[in-house]
């Protein structure tokens, strides 16, 4: 065409049939990556190590490509486990990531092993009125299989003013719930508490008194503030 040995509209056809002819080569060379692709599914390999938990595939079964069909295969590393807890508000505000805590299997009675907070959810479920809280646990002997069940104690830290008393040494009147304490010189001093959990034959004291407080057991009826006790 720069010696105008041609004309421009057999230049500008033969052009476009080139490009026409690359696109072409452009699409085969397309199908054969798909093809390979394709090929390299028939061996799976997993993207970290682990075990195969479920395989919902036997030999003579027809895979088909794409789609969202079921999985082939469940792989876990069960290294490292996590476990997740629902706790009870009432002790959600102690519970901070990094706390230690021990929890137990029905498969190993009388065994417990060490376990650690690794997230809050910071959210209180509506229904069940408590928080989810995930633990994470070394599983290096491979003791710990996925789905089980746990009991999980949690190492709560000690509130320095919650003392526990007997469930007797309490005074309950229509206006207050009382403790009859002692002072230094041995007089009766009712006090008035605020209780926390009942425990049965004991109960907590989270405000009222203090852990060097001398408490009376099983208080008369005619005990009244002043009176002297041996």
């Amino acid at each position: 065409l720069q010696k105008q040995i041609v004309a421009q509209q057999l230049a500008d056809q033969t052009n476009a049939d080139a490009k026409a002819k690359e696109a072409v080569v452009d699409a085969n060379e397309a199908n054969v990556r798909q093809l390979e692709a394709m090929q390299s599914f028939k061996s799976l390999t997993a993207p970290f190590d682990g075990v195969v938990t479920a395989r919902n595939v036997e030999l003579g079964m027809l895979v088909n490509s794409g789609g969202s069909g079921q999985a082939l295969f469940e792989v876990s590393d069960l290294h490292r486990v996590r476990i997740y807890v629902q706790v009870p508000q009432s002790f959600s505000a102690g519970l901070v990531p990094g706390m230690k805590a021990t929890f137990e299997m029905p498969q190993y009675p009388g065994v417990q092993f060490d376990a650690t907070v690794s997230h809050i959810s910071k959210a209180i479920n509506a229904s069940s009125h408590s928080m989810q809280v995930e633990l994470q646990a070394d599983n290096t002997a491979g003791k710990f299989f996925g789905g089980s069940y746990c009991n999980v104690h949690f190492e709560m830290p000690a509130n320095p003013n919650l003392v526990t008393i007997p469930s007797t040494a309490l005074v309950t009147s229509n206006q207050s719930t009382q403790v009859a304490t002692l002072d230094g010189n041995n007089k009766v001093v009712l006090k008035n508490v605020q209780l926390g959990r009942d425990l049965g034959d004991s109960v907590e004291v989270i405000a009222g008194l203090s852990p060097s407080d001398r408490i009376i057991n099983n208080p008369p009826e005619t005990l009244i503030a002043g009176d002297t006790v041996r």
